[in-house]
């Protein structure tokens, strides 16, 4: 069951984007949902990354270095999006979330409300078919799922989504999201209670890779994720010598564009 001061931001969704919220408030509900997201999380060694959101200009020129530093080594036809990104300016209109781990990030992603990157990529009788007629009051585009391969923290992703959920669910109106994702990765998103286009698509400038679109829901997703951790966690009660993660730890797969 969720905390009060979570369950009480959930049915008022009194912290509103850009309005001038109580800050004593929103930290304890930021901490809460830490804690909850946290939990999520198994790190092999030193202490647990923390989650928040990027909002200040140095945030966002960190970001930028991650993003670049990250895509030069795994993702190098993504380094054009960065440019793009900055022009257009993304990052400034959006909700940034990331996963810090001795003070530097380690993982990232993105909220951003209507207009949708995915529109230049997806014919709009497509879009509108798979999300519906009214996504730009209902949905957000998640993207930009990025995550350093340097420290092996198990659950990483599964405890992102959490945190950036609850956070979307407790500061705005919005409660789906949606976005697209590598054709091959796509399916393994059902496990969260996300959908899955029938239909696929390139974008010539990232070669001959394939997508698709998927769609969720942030309560459903939460409290999917939480029926996966209480059953790892009670299943690791019952197996105290059992070594790695269990089910507690759930791996959300890595390919959200």
């Amino acid at each position: 069951m969720l905390p009060k001061l979570i369950k009480t931001a959930l049915e008022s969704n009194s912290l509103a984007h850009d309005t001038n919220v109580d800050v004593e408030r929103n930290a304890a509900i930021d901490l809460l949902i830490n804690t909850f997201a946290g939990q999520m999380l198994s790190c092999d060694e030193g202490p647990a990354p923390r989650f928040c959101v990027l909002t200040s200009p140095q945030d966002l020129a960190e970001l930028d270095a991650f993003r670049r530093r990250q895509y030069q080594r795994l993702l190098p036809y993504m380094l054009p999006t960065l440019e793009r990104d900055r022009q257009e300016g993304y990052d400034e209109r959006s909700w940034v979330f990331a996963a810090r781990y001795n003070g530097q990030i380690i993982a990232t992603a993105r909220m951003t409300p209507h207009p949708f990157e995915s529109m230049d990529h997806v014919a709009p009788a497509a879009m509108h078919s798979f999300i519906g007629e009214d996504l730009q009051h209902t949905y957000v585009e998640y993207s930009r799922v990025v995550v350093s391969p340097d420290i092996t923290v198990h659950g990483l992703m599964a405890g992102m989504l959490t945190y950036a959920g609850l956070r979307m669910l407790t500061t705005t109106s919005y409660r789906k999201y949606f976005g697209y994702a590598s054709a091959r990765v796509a399916p393994k998103f059902q496990q969260f209670g996300v959908d899955t286009a029938d239909f696929q698509f390139t974008i010539p400038s990232r070669g001959d890779h394939v997508y698709t679109l998927v769609k969720g829901d942030f309560l459903h997703g939460f409290q999917l994720l939480v029926h996966r951790f209480t059953k790892g966690t009670r299943q690791r009660q019952r197996e105290q010598t059992q070594q790695g993660p269990t089910e507690a730890f759930v791996d959300m797969p890595i390919g959200m564009a």
